[in-house]
């Protein structure tokens, strides 16, 4: 079962890296329309730095109020939910920890990586090519795990990780598993 599931996942890697070539080959086509790549890019980031200025703009000329801080009155005849005292200590220790890694920009979330990957042609002003830059960006994300060692399909294939995976206790293979100091 564990083969299966190794097998199933780097095939379709291998289905997603090939449909990735071919959406970048298209996207290479459709630039040329534009005055070629390098044109293309230096237009989207032309744009994403327009959009930026006019974002920061918009946010200085705003006449919102600033959010209240603190906790909001409980509403009469309501009852507040208890939280277990240890639990809401843990978990504010584990943020805690989280926060005081190297690099304080959480290098080593998700997010990060999902916006490490994001292609500067999304910023493009035709919305193709910047449609066809996300989806070129969401299957490059696909092909790279969401752990500290951000590993990218097909450098995972290595005697080293199967036996890895054949050690861990459990069925379904994933590109890299989370691990906690103890």
């Amino acid at each position: 079962m564990k083969m299966h599931s190794y097998i199933t996942l780097n095939w379709q890697l291998q289905s997603v890296t090939e449909q990735s070539r071919e959406l970048f080959d298209s996207l290479k086509v459709k630039t040329k329309a534009f005055g070629g790549w390098d044109k293309a890019l230096t237009d989207a980031n032309a744009r994403k730095i327009e959009m930026q200025l006019q974002a920061s703009a918009t946010h200085a000329s705003s006449t919102h109020e600033p959010t209240p801080i603190g906790t909001p009155p409980v509403a009469e005849g309501s009852s507040t939910a208890t939280i277990d005292v240890s639990t809401a200590t843990a978990l504010r220790q584990r943020l805690n920890a989280m926060a005081s890694l190297p690099n304080n920009d959480n290098q080593n979330s998700p997010l990060r990586s999902a916006v490490d990957s994001v292609h500067p042609l999304i910023h493009h002003a035709d919305p193709e090519i910047s449609a066809m830059a996300k989806d070129y960006s969401e299957l490059q994300s696909e092909l790279t795990s969401g752990g500290p060692h951000h590993v990218t399909w097909p450098n995972n294939i290595s005697w080293r990780n199967f036996a890895m995976y054949q050690l861990v206790p459990t069925l379904v293979y994933d590109l890299e598993y989370p691990r906690t100091d103890r």
